[in-house]
């Protein structure tokens, strides 16, 4: 059929067609296969861009995953935020960390510090404790350690002890035995216990203390106290100044000429000097001193 016009195309039409008109459509599909084979080419390209992309990103994600072990991190809470006051390290056996500078060491110090420095301070304290010297404390000896062996005690000089809760021994060999006790000197000894409610001698008042006694010596190694101010309180300890102001002062027997006491004589006063006894009650039994009410 030739010399056809050319019929209408639409959604609804029921024309014929001629033949310029398909080739019009088959030039136009023609046109649309190149452009699609020119978008596969594209979109193969594409493709291994893509891949060649994820290949990076996975390469990425696995450093990011090994630097992530080696990373040193914060600790987490337990609601899953960074807790900044806490660094946890691994290693079953603990983890050494090298190369420290030296920290700071001060009162107000917050520096970690290394190796050298705690090695400077460790032998520091061993030569010390060798030498039994610092720079206000000096020791000479070769015999064994001090032995602070109480509770809160406290030991000072070769092979002394302080046995005692809150005892002191000082010097060579001095060693306190009771709670309390201080024994000062070469070989002092402090054995006796505080009074604890036990009266005292001449005054028989009782003492609560429970303080041991501060020796100065043993038995057959006494020792003389010098150098004593006089005693004003009730508890302290007096002098020979005082002591001799107190016998002249005193009624005393008289002395044999061995210098031991005759009990059997006493005299008042100084040697020609007649003392007066004022207040005599009346005697009674024939030894008695007779008051002059009683010779009237």
């Amino acid at each position: 059929i030739t010399h056809v016009a050319a019929g209408r195309i639409s959604a609804d039409s029921t024309d014929a067609v001629n033949g310029s008109q398909l080739y019009a459509t088959n030039q136009a599909v023609e046109s649309i296969d190149n452009r699609v084979g020119d978008v596969e080419g594209d979109v193969s390209v594409l493709g291994d861009r893509v891949t060649n992309v994820e290949g990076d990103v996975s390469s990425i994600s696995n450093d990011l995953g090994e630097l992530a072990d080696q990373a040193v991190k914060y600790d987490t809470n337990d609601d899953g935020s960074v807790n900044y006051e806490s660094v946890t390290l691994a290693g079953g056996e603990g983890t050494t960390i090298t190369n420290l500078a030296d920290g700071e060491v001060s009162e107000g110090s917050s520096d970690v510090v290394n190796g050298s420095q705690l090695w400077a301070v460790q032998n520091q304290i061993n030569n010390s404790l060798t030498t039994g010297e610092t720079k206000y404390f000096k020791a000479n000896s070769e015999a064994a350690a001090a032995r602070a062996e109480g509770a809160e005690s406290v030991a000072m000089g070769p092979e002394s002890v302080a046995a005692g809760d809150n005892s002191v021994a000082v010097g060579n060999g001095a060693r306190a035995e009771s709670d309390g006790g201080v024994a000062l000197g070469a070989g002092s000894q402090a054995t006796r216990e505080g009074m604890n409610g036990a009266e005292e001698a001449f005054s028989n008042e009782s003492v609560a203390s429970t303080q041991g006694a501060v020796s100065v010596g043993s038995q057959g190694g006494e020792r003389q106290i010098t150098h004593v101010a006089g005693g004003t309180e009730a508890t302290d300890a007096v002098n020979v100044r005082q002591l001799k102001s107190v016998q002249a002062g005193s009624v005393n027997y008289d002395r044999h000429s061995d210098g031991s006491v005759d009990y059997s004589s006493v005299t008042l006063g100084q040697k020609g000097t007649p003392t007066q006894i004022h207040n005599v009650a009346p005697g009674i039994a024939p030894t008695d001193a007779a008051n002059v009410g009683q010779l009237q």
